[in-house]
């Protein structure tokens, strides 16, 4: 694939040092979550920031990233995800072997980010969802509609774009490490 800085880019066999977070950032921005079912756009990025919210400063990072993977393969909702597993293991072998060396993450996502996520997917599903009768289920926490009305609602992607690009370089210079190769 050509990525949004012109990279050439191969999902299924990606190299650490082919990874830009220009590129994550701006299609993560245009990605909408719950494959455009929603009452407006809500990106992956918004999610991201969401899920980065909710956890300790330091797993921040790859809470910010933990969706990274869809900046070069396509995501699919979550029913449907497992019953493909070649899928799952096409975005498990490029977040191993190209995502998470790039950003210094550990392979296995923190049980922090995991529960984060699923939060977030409540906080979403709450106010962005026709029926979201099943998120009811799923534990939030204690400030969640701070957390929705702070974070979930409609924004011009450019906007996320900005916000997301600034939450990750951020992390990235805590940590040391090169926000992009030239």
């Amino acid at each position: 694939m050509t990525t949004f800085t012109g990279a050439k880019f191969w999902p299924l066999d990606a190299r650490p040092h082919e990874v830009r977070v220009e590129d994550i950032v701006h299609a993560l921005a245009l990605m909408n979550r719950f494959n455009g079912h929603s009452k407006y756009p809500f990106s992956v990025a918004q999610h991201c920031l969401l899920v980065a919210s909710m956890v300790p400063p330091e797993v921040r990072l790859e809470a910010l990233l933990h969706d990274a993977t869809e900046a070069y393969l396509p995501d699919m909702v979550r029913p449907l995800k497992q019953y493909m597993p070649e899928f799952q293991k096409a975005e498990d072998d490029l977040w191993f072997h190209a995502i998470a060396p790039r950003f210094q993450l550990v392979n296995d996502l923190s049980p922090y980010v995991h529960r984060a996520d699923l939060a977030a997917l409540a906080i979403e599903a709450s106010e962005l969802l026709a029926d979201s009768a099943w998120a009811d289920r799923i534990q939030r926490p204690a400030d969640w509609r701070r957390l929705r009305n702070t974070y979930v609602k409609y924004q011009d992607w450019t906007e996320v774009k900005w916000l997301y690009r600034n939450a990750v370089t951020r992390e990235m210079k805590l940590r040391g490490l090169k926000v992009d190769e030239d």
